[in-house]
């Protein structure tokens, strides 16, 4: 489950790099392109600037041409009066052909003025495009500078979710060195580990101590051994706990024999492993209980095993056997008869000469 949360968590760190690179490609992209609209944007007002003082002085000409104009019409009033007086006065028709000139040639200066008047419209039409034009571009960086607000904040999330992916990561791989740790632990104490030392060790004195008492208890006729090794038909070995016992028959497996004989084995087992327990533990048994197990004995071998009793019983501060039957209470002197009533079970000491 960790290494699966280890898994996520390097794809989840991978596609924050990933978003990570492709923001700083945005925002290296968005400040290149606010250079260049600044750039763009300062050009605009140089121009702005030049047009508008160009403006400024064609205004200043037109309020001059307004004033020229006024004169003009004040020039061609006293002209309108001069022909009339021309006309009404021929003896002044020289005078009146001088002013002629002067006034054809106001005429061209008027004209000259009206065309300049139309140059100033058409400058005051161009003045208000690049009005516009400036504010959109502006509008325009207003815009990429909040853009480039949200990217520089994208890329704080990224190094703060980059923080916490590389925290993540640590604790994972102290996680995973914890992991393995556990695992060469498990392994230890698995089968594979102390345990099979453990049995290597203990497997021979276990099979000596159990065949000593399996030989009273059939006048040496069986005999057990413990593998702890199987080899395999494909070679190699196996680990495994098999007792194979040995009888004038053969070697048979546990499976093969009777009920009594089964018990036998089975008790001279359980023996040696008691007293490697308690060997181990630097004590010695104090007592033995056996409970039950005779009803499956022949008469032979109920002999074997009274005599096997008999002769361990130095070994143990007690021996308690717990039997219905008639033959083996006659092989012990002290005998506890539970009898079960309506007041509950009583308990009867009996010693018997």
């Amino acid at each position: 489950h960790l290494a699966a949360q280890l898994a996520v968590l390097q794809t989840q760190s991978a596609q924050q790099q990933a978003l990570r690179l492709s923001a700083q490609q945005a925002v290296a992209t968005m400040q290149a392109a606010l250079a260049q609209q600044q750039a763009q944007l300062q050009q605009l007002e140089q121009s702005y600037q030049q047009q508008l003082a160009t403006r400024t002085q064609a205004l200043a000409s037109y309020t001059t041409v307004e004033a020229q104009q006024i004169q003009v019409a004040q020039a061609l009033a006293a002209i309108e009066q001069l022909l009339q007086q021309a006309q009404a006065a021929p003896q002044q028709q020289l005078l009146q052909q001088q002013r002629l000139q002067t006034l054809r040639g106001l005429v061209q200066a008027t004209k000259q003025l009206q065309r300049q008047i139309g140059d100033l419209t058409a400058l005051t039409a161009q003045h208000q495009a690049l009005t516009q034009r400036l504010t959109t571009l502006q509008a325009r960086q207003l815009a990429l500078v909040q853009q480039l607000g949200a990217y520089e904040n994208q890329q704080t999330k990224l190094r703060q979710l980059q923080t916490q992916t590389a925290a993540q990561i640590t604790q994972l791989k102290h996680l995973e060195q914890t992991i393995s740790d556990y695992r060469e632990i498990a392994l230890a104490l698995g089968k594979e580990g102390i345990q099979s030392l453990l049995l290597e060790e203990a497997l021979p004195e276990i099979e000596r101590a159990a065949n000593q008492l399996l030989g009273r208890l059939t006048d040496h006729q069986m005999q057990l051994t413990i593998e702890s090794l199987r080899y395999l038909k494909k070679g190699g070995a196996k680990e495994t706990l098999e007792i194979k016992i040995m009888d004038g028959v053969g070697i048979r497996p546990y499976e093969m024999f009777s009920g009594g004989e089964a018990f036998r084995i089975d008790f001279a087992l359980r023996i040696a492993i008691s007293q490697l327990l308690a060997h181990r533990a630097g004590t010695s048994l104090q007592t033995l209980i056996i409970d039950e197990g005779f009803g499956s004995q022949d008469e032979e071998g109920l002999s074997y095993m009274m005599d096997a009793i008999h002769k361990i019983q130095t070994d143990f501060a007690k021996v308690i056997i717990v039997s219905h039957l008639a033959a083996i209470k006659s092989q012990f002197p002290v005998h506890f008869i539970v009898e079960k009533g309506a007041a509950g079970s009583q308990i009867t000491v009996f010693e018997q000469g």
